[in-house]
């Protein structure tokens, strides 16, 4: 057994803001906790993830099933294990190495990012283990300054693809007709509904575009008719338990949605029993966005998000609507459970990297 530094999740600080901020960071290296030796899977992780990143998140959900089911995986990250990831099953189940200095072997297997640079990717090219890219963003698998080097020269074994509009972007895009598509997952144990009161609240998380939030802060402000006593929360840099819990019991979820693969917000809100209104992102919500389970807007416009918000909530709660939304949101959100993940990603890796898991 070799000795590479391993890091189980940090015990959770009880703190009322949520703020990611006030969480306890620190790295702490445990000796002999990885077999390493053993064929593994190792996914490539952000360098940096001390704010919220839903890439970050959507690997140590792979990982938490992967391992789970047997398989002996683990992502790599030099900022340890995420402070602001509160989901019991992931924190018991997913490891994150945090040394780059991982012996890796004929019967591992790789998982490389989109935002993977030349120097990598060079190297790659020559690796015996099975290499697998992992898009979850397409302007990332684009050229750009820092890396030019063709996909298709490094000899990825797999591809795996977050949502339905990546698949076809890829094959637009690259030719790609051997992209397997493995949705992210809604966490049940954070992300659940309430059947308690709704509070006089709007929770928004506006970092895809901080014009539009600004804007609508204003209009919000403005119209003492419609939210006359209604609080404005704003849920970027958050713990997960922050923002489940204001989802499960607040009037609204505003989405300002940008370009989006997928676009997780809007579903953690269905899953939370709160109404999500407003532009939820183009591309990627498109496979789970219907005029049934949220109160949309046609554009990112202030204006039109507004209009929105405004008829969320104007809307009784005991009304027929009401019970029509209800019903479509828990349905959608029940699609990107974990059962649907662990089954998908159980198929890929028992084919390709089937010596990882000890059965």
């Amino acid at each position: 057994m070799a000795n590479v530094a391993v890091q189980p999740p940090p015990k959770r600080p009880k703190i009322e803001s949520g703020l990611v901020s006030e969480r306890y960071l620190r790295i702490e290296r445990v000796d002999n906790f990885a077999d390493v030796i053993a064929p593994k899977i190792v996914f490539v992780g952000a360098a940096q993830s001390f704010c919220p990143i839903g890439g970050v998140k959507i690997i140590l959900q792979q990982v938490a099933m992967l391992r789970s089911a047997g398989f002996n995986a683990y992502m790599i990250s030099t900022s340890g294990f995420p402070v602001w990831l509160d989901d019991d099953f992931v924190r018991g189940n997913a490891r994150v190495i945090i040394d780059h200095a991982v012996p890796i072997r004929p019967n591992d297997a790789v998982v490389l990012p989109e935002g993977t640079l030349d120097r990598v990717l060079n190297q790659a090219k020559h690796w015996p283990w099975t290499k697998v890219l992992s898009a979850m963003n397409i302007v990332g698998l684009r050229n750009h300054p820092n890396r030019k080097t063709n996909w298709d020269d490094v000899g990825f074994n797999a591809k795996l693809a977050l949502s339905e509009f990546l698949h076809t972007a890829t094959r637009d895009e690259f030719g790609w007709n051997d992209v397997t598509v493995v949705p992210p997952t809604v966490s049940e144990n954070v992300f659940y509904p309430s059947s308690g009161p709704k509070d006089n609240t709007v929770v928004d998380s506006g970092r895809k575009n901080p014009p539009a939030h600004k804007a609508l802060r204003v209009l919000f402000d403005a119209d003492k008719d419609t939210f006359d006593g209604f609080t404005w929360i704003y849920l970027e840099n958050r713990s997960e338990y922050f923002v489940a819990d204001h989802l499960r019991r607040t009037t609204m979820a505003v989405c300002i949605g940008g370009v989006e693969e997928f676009g997780l917000p809007p579903l953690e809100a269905m899953a939370s029993g709160a109404i999500p209104c407003g532009y939820p992102g183009a591309h990627g919500p498109d496979e789970f966005v219907s005029s049934d389970n949220g109160i949309w807007s046609k554009t990112d416009e202030p204006e039109d998000i507004f209009a929105a918000m405004k008829k969320a909530a104007q809307m009784r709660p005991k009304s027929q609507r009401h019970k029509k939304l209800l019903a479509a949101r828990q349905s959608t959100a029940a699609r990107y459970r974990s059962a649907v993940a662990a089954e998908k990603l159980v198929e890929f890796w028992s084919e390709h990297a089937p010596r990882t898991r000890n059965l």
